[in-house]
């Protein structure tokens, strides 16, 4: 219980990394991306945490304001060829937002604003899923403007404030699962894209609550295969 709480509340900060204007790089997880200056990285002894303001942070092509299409916050590493990534996300999840909105995190592959693959935990509220939200079974997969790969939604697909997250590179073949416990894998998506050789990988998250958010990531991995 008490690790638990520990992550549920962000402790013990080693160091913070606010602005976007600074390059700036984590070991062992690539360079930080903070398109607006606005979010924060907390690294602490093999955990970052991405704090996010309540103004809109999104990475989606479809934005009606072409300013947060993609100024999502990230952490990206070069990777050639095939790879195994992985990670774990723990947040508290947003799922009675008054008015609506979003929340995301986990895995992205970036190739550019006309191709990538987001693999994460999410949750959002909208007209049609009720008060309690709806999630998307990633990963969501966009290329030129359209999005190319999606799972169906569902109100119970996730389990507790933490989720494993896995994407496999195989050649054009890319494998998307996820983990309660980070021992058991259920497969959620196995789809033929269009990456180059070269693309980066790391971790993302978006928000369109209204409401500030902080998702915490450990056990991150990024391995040739």
């Amino acid at each position: 219980m008490g690790h638990r709480l520990s992550i549920l509340t962000f402790a013990m900060v080693g160091l913070v990394i606010c602005s976007g204007s600074k390059a700036a790089e984590i070991d062992g997880w690539g360079n930080v991306i903070n398109p607006d200056g606005d979010c924060t990285f907390e690294v602490d002894d093999g955990t970052v945490t991405i704090r996010l303001p309540k103004t809109k942070h999104d990475l989606w092509y479809g934005g009606a304001d072409e300013k947060t299409r993609f100024n999502s916050p990230r952490v990206l590493q070069e990777v050639e060829g095939n790879f195994v990534a992985t990670v774990r996300v723990t947040a508290l999840w947003r799922a009675g937002i008054a008015g609506g909105g979003y929340n995301g995190a986990g895995l992205v592959v970036w190739d550019s604003e006309k191709q990538y693959l987001r693999h994460e935990r999410n949750r959002f509220v909208n007209r049609s899923s009720g008060p309690d939200g709806l999630s998307y079974t990633t990963p969501l997969y966009d290329q030129n403007n359209r999005r190319v790969f999606y799972n169906s939604t569902a109100d119970d697909f996730f389990k507790d404030n933490s989720t494993w997250l896995r994407i496999a590179r195989y050649d054009s073949i890319v494998v998307a699962s996820m983990s309660h416990d980070g021992r058991t894998w259920t497969r959620t998506g196995v789809l033929t894209t269009e990456f180059s050789n070269s693309v980066q990988v790391g971790i993302h998250a978006t928000n369109s609550t209204g409401r500030a958010f902080a998702v915490l990531y450990d056990q991150f991995s990024v391995t040739s295969d």
